[in-house]
């Protein structure tokens, strides 16, 4: 007996529009929460950059014979810090995020954040000195990398040289909250 019948190769146009639709569904449910996550890691990535930073520089006055300064600067089109030996003020930052330096200054780094990744950095403080004999900072100081959803993640700095991390109930990165 010879079955007459013919087999269907590929998707019909009703199954195609369908698995569309569920993918188009599911981007929706997903989208925005990958944005939120991409958004946080470029908000962590910012603090553990200024954390590093500031470490390097105690290290950095503690090995030489010299105070190390971060002066932080808040510019029309972003922020802005430099860490520098010399004279207080010896070191800024231009617009553009660019270091200029006086002869007396010695830019050891420096660190731009355009306004336009809707991240910022400021302080309780301009500016920090770490002390060459025991890595002492010149005062108590709070940094915060702020987010535009009001998210705060930021690096309290004690007299001491010492560094503990803090953020914002709404942040969402896990660490204890700012008092």
């Amino acid at each position: 007996m010879e079955r007459n019948s013919t087999r269907r190769l590929g998707f019909s146009l009703f199954e195609t529009l369908v698995t569309l639709v569920v993918l188009a569904a599911l981007v929706a449910l997903v989208g925005p929460a990958l944005s939120q996550m991409a958004h946080r890691q470029r908000h962590q990535a910012q603090l553990q950059t200024l954390q590093a930073d500031l470490q390097q520089a105690r290290s950095m006055a503690l090995s030489g014979l010299a105070p190390v300064r971060l002066r932080l600067e808040q510019l029309p089109d972003g922020s802005c810090y430099v860490v520098h030996r010399g004279p207080s003020g010896s070191c800024t930052c231009t617009e553009g995020g660019q270091a200029q330096c006086e002869p007396a200054g010695e830019l050891l780094k420096t660190h731009w954040l355009p306004a336009s990744s809707q991240l910022r950095i400021e302080g309780s403080v301009h500016q920090l000195v770490f002390h060459p004999r025991f890595g002492t900072a010149s005062t108590a100081g709070t940094f915060a990398v702020l987010g535009p959803d009001n998210s705060k993640a930021a690096l309290i700095v004690a007299i001491t040289g010492r560094m503990r991390r803090c953020a914002s109930a709404n942040s969402g990165f896990g660490l204890p909250a700012c008092v």
